[in-house]
């Protein structure tokens, strides 16, 4: 996806588009924890998006040198420190090329996962851990619709439900508690792999892929 975003102008288009609206998140928490307000930390996010988009950054980028996420990290810090780039995001990217971004919400989803002791760093680590995790969850969701199991994944997988308690879900749903166990180990499974394919998405070897694995649990430890 990456490459795609580098390449010809449609394909890079798409991609770019993609990868951006799923990136805001963590870069928006990084923004926040380095001490910008809620609003500067939105027009720093739009502003140095648009910098990538109007310098096609990502064409530079060459498979195996470096992970996407550590890339986005650098050009965060580096657009934060440079006082003019935040004044021409604070325009919205000017006379730039720009996306549109949905951030509404923004500052309630930062409230929920923040915490006074992180660094900066760790704070966009764990929204880009648990964002890539939230895709992973709607791809299943999706999946689980198409194939007629949508109630078995709202129950098993909604925040709003019990989803340990399988006496009181499979008695809901109409099955046996050893059926609901075994679906329920089935999607987690894929859950995993989606997690995975997630991640595939910007990285070029399967070891790359297992070190973003492991990163990814790593951020989401307290």
């Amino acid at each position: 996806m990456v490459i795609a975003a580098g390449g010809d102008e449609t394909a890079a288009a798409l991609a770019m588009g993609q990868l951006c609206g799923d990136v805001w998140r963590p870069l928006y928490a990084f923004a926040r924890r380095r001490g910008c307000s809620p609003e500067d930390a939105e027009d720093a996010v739009q502003g140095f998006i648009a910098t990538l988009l109007a310098r096609r950054s990502l064409g530079k980028m060459e498979p195996g040198r470096g992970r996407f996420r550590t890339f986005l990290l650098a050009g965060m810090t580096n657009h934060l420190i440079d006082k003019a780039s935040l004044a021409r995001a604070q325009k919205r990217g000017g006379g730039a090329e720009h996306l549109s971004l949905n951030m509404e919400g923004a500052e309630a989803g930062y409230a929920e996962l923040a915490v006074d002791s992180e660094t900066p760093e760790r704070a966009f680590d764990r929204a880009w851990a648990l964002e890539v995790m939230a895709r992973a969850r709607r791809r299943l969701g999706e999946e689980c619709a198409a194939s007629g199991k949508a109630e078995i994944f709202q129950a098993l997988f909604s925040e709003s439900t019990q989803a340990g308690n399988y006496a009181a879900l499979s008695t809901q749903l109409g099955m046996s508690e050893g059926a609901l166990r075994t679906v329920a180990t089935r999607l987690r499974q894929r859950w995993r792999d989606l997690i995975r394919d997630e991640l595939a998405q910007t990285v070029h070897t399967r070891e790359a892929l297992d070190e973003e694995m492991a990163a990814l649990r790593a951020a989401l430890r307290d």
